[in-house]
């Protein structure tokens, strides 16, 4: 299990890539608060779109509630993006922790034909996405 928990935690620090944080400190997968951003914000069983439109993830992000955040659209697309529907769990696997010991939330924006959809998970809790056929 231990190991498990450490793959997962290295995946997304391996995809990132490392960025510098405003105190210069390299961080993999972490991204300084937007000045702009005023909100804050696993599992997954899917189908191929046979009959319905797909989902294409435009953003998600993993963020607190003081504005620390990590970029988590590689990991929500892995699950759902070209799928009909699926299921998102908002837990620190997606890319990290941007925030030890601090409640998060994911935010994920999507689009589904020229439609733009976007949800808010609160932590500990999953999502389902799909686009209405």
């Amino acid at each position: 299990m231990l190991h498990r928990r450490i793959g997962l935690l290295l995946l997304p620090l391996a995809l990132a890539g490392c960025v510098t944080d405003q105190t210069g400190t390299r961080n993999a997968g972490y991204y300084p608060p937007s000045p702009s951003s005023s909100s804050y914000g696993g599992g997954q069983s899917y189908s191929a779109p046979p009959n319905g439109r797909p989902v294409h993830i435009s953003d998600a992000t993993w963020r607190a509630p003081d504005g620390r955040q990590c970029n988590a659209k590689r990991a929500v697309e892995r699950q759902c993006d070209g799928r009909e529907s699926c299921r998102v769990e908002a837990d620190n696997d997606l890319c990290g922790d941007p925030a030890i010991g601090v409640g998060k939330k994911l935010v994920i924006g999507y689009k589904c034909g020229d439609g733009r959809v976007e949800v808010t998970v609160n932590e500990h809790k999953s999502v389902s996405l799909s686009c209405p056929r």
